[in-house]
């Protein structure tokens, strides 16, 4: 995540971080180490977390895709990128609400395409797994790590 962070708001563009709050630290943590004034962008809302253990609701999630994305623009960026990352399905999944993880993971795919998704699932991918399969379908890329 720290990475996928770091290479959206290094270019003024935006991100939006969906984790556990002991996971938010460390990411702070390594983002200030590798140089990336992540205070200062989520003061100018270029980026906002959410805690991974509660839905954030549809609404309140798109309000902060929109947020994000005028934020961006009125830092400047005229045509901003929105990097949101999270763990939420991953954690829905771990806990057997595959059907929750299945619909956020749709609500995610209709997203526009200045939107750029990367989920953690703690599980192990095996192609027998229908239900993570149709999922990792929806996603540009899927590695197992």
């Amino acid at each position: 995540f720290i990475r996928f962070v770091a290479d959206a708001l290094n270019p003024a563009d935006a991100a939006i971080v969906l984790v556990t709050e002991s996971h938010r630290t460390a990411l702070l943590q390594g983002l200030r180490t590798r140089g990336v004034d992540i205070d200062g962008a989520m003061e100018r809302g270029t980026c906002v977390s959410f805690d991974a253990d509660v839905a954030p609701g549809s609404a309140r999630f798109l309000e902060a895709v929109n947020g994000v994305r005028q934020a961006a623009a009125n830092a400047g960026n005229a045509h901003p990128r929105i990097a949101f990352c999270g763990e939420r399905a991953g954690r829905l999944w771990a806990e057997g609400r595959t059907a929750e993880a299945a619909q956020l993971e749709q609500l995610c795919s209709e997203l526009a395409q200045d939107v750029d998704i990367l989920c953690l699932y703690p599980v192990p991918y095996t192609k027998d797994n229908r239900t993570l399969t149709r999922i990792c379908a929806e996603h540009t890329a899927v590695s197992a790590g």
